[in-house]
């Protein structure tokens, strides 16, 4: 299973490099957005929303790697509630994702398609697999204490 979650993370970086929509490939779409903010332009509204999109999903799914370290998840069992912060996330993920494709007039092409569907499949396989947590040592109670003498009776 961590395999396929492996392979889902490659799957959507890749879609970088497929065609996106509207006949321009993932990284175009994202070149021609920064080309016109460096020329002080304003980029068109509907792939300014479709590349914020995707770079908050990318900051998400980030994130629920990053959650999956083991001293990072230990830290966060102790002190926040971990399994709702996964199911939050997870649901602003698929939020994210579905928000263009309900919302945004863009034509999409198979491209964008299997980045929805590889961030959706990331955001369910990150529920499924067993998050690694640290072992603690554990250490025998009675380690410390100091053998008492008894009192002469008077």
């Amino acid at each position: 299973m961590r395999l396929f979650f492996t392979l889902l993370l490659f799957i959507h970086i890749g879609t970088f490099f497929l065609p996106f929509g509207e006949g321009r490939l993932g990284y175009e779409l994202e070149l021609e957005i920064w080309d016109a903010m460096l020329q002080n332009d304003i980029p068109d509204h509907y792939h300014a929303t479709i590349v914020s999109f995707r770079w908050l999903v990318s900051l998400l799914i980030l994130t629920l790697c990053w959650l999956r370290m083991a001293e990072i998840r230990h830290w966060i069992l102790w002190y926040t509630d971990a399994w709702l912060l996964d199911r939050l996330l997870c649901g602003l993920l698929c939020f994210f994702v579905a928000y263009p494709f309900f919302f945004e007039s863009f034509m999409w092409e198979w491209g964008g398609l299997i980045w929805a569907i590889s961030a959706i499949l990331i955001a369910i396989y990150s529920l499924l697999l067993k998050n690694p947590i640290l072992r603690v040592q554990e250490h025998d109670l009675n380690q410390h204490f100091v053998d008492l003498k008894e009192l002469p009776e008077l």
